[in-house]
C-alpha cells in the first residue's frame, strides 16, 4: 500500500477485455488530451480520468510532534469515462439505440465491480451525459465512484 492517487490503470484495463460492440481504444488522460475535437476521436473508444479524490477523517489518536504516523485512510474516488461513438450511416432513433447499447455494455463491465485495490467499493455510477454531437459523432461522459486506501510508506 502507498499514498499514491488511485490508479486508473485498473479500469483501463477492466474495459480492454472483450465487450460487445469493442471499443477500439481505451486509453488514459494522456491520450485524452491529444485530442482536439470530435472527429479526432478513434471511436468507439473510451478514455478514463481520474476526477477527484476525497479523504474521509482519520481517526489517529495522539500524535507527537515529528513523528509520522502509520495510519491508513480511506479516499473516495470519483472518475469519469469518456465515450466517443460515431456511425455516419445512422441518424436519430437508430444512432440513439447505438449509443444506448454500447454505452450499456461498457456499464455492465464496470457497475458492481470492485478493482483490486486495498478498500476497494463497488463501483457506483453517478451521472451519465451526452456532451457533444456533431456529424455522426456523438461524446457520452459517465461518472463514476468507489474507493481506495492510502498508507504512506514511512521512511526511518
Amino acid at each position: 500500500m502507498s499514498a499514491a492517487p488511485f490508479d486508473t490503470g485498473l479500469i483501463i484495463t477492466r474495459l480492454r477485455t472483450p465487450l460487445p460492440g469493442a471499443l477500439r481504444l481505451v486509453g488514459g488522460s494522456a491520450d485524452y488530451a491529444s485530442i482536439d475535437k470530435l472527429q479526432d476521436f478513434p471511436a468507439p473508444c473510451a478514455y478514463v480520468l481520474l476526477g477527484r479524490e476525497r479523504g474521509a477523517q482519520i481517526a489517529s489518536g495522539q500524535s507527537l510532534p515529528g513523528v509520522q504516523n502509520a495510519v491508513a485512510q480511506m479516499m473516495a474516488v470519483t472518475f469519469g469515462l469518456v465515450m466517443a461513438f460515431r456511425n455516419y450511416r445512422l441518424e436519430g432513433q437508430e444512432l440513439r439505440n447505438e449509443l444506448r447499447d454500447q454505452v450499456g455494455a461498457v456499464r455492465d463491465r464496470l457497475l458492481g465491480w470492485t478493482p483490486p485495490v486495498s478498500g476497494g467499493r463497488a463501483c457506483e455510477l453517478l451521472q451519465g451525459d451526452l456532451v457533444a454531437y456533431d456529424a455522426g459523432t456523438a461524446v457520452w461522459t459517465d461518472v463514476w465512484r468507489t474507493q481506495h486506501a492510502i498508507k504512506p510508506e514511512i521512511a526511518p
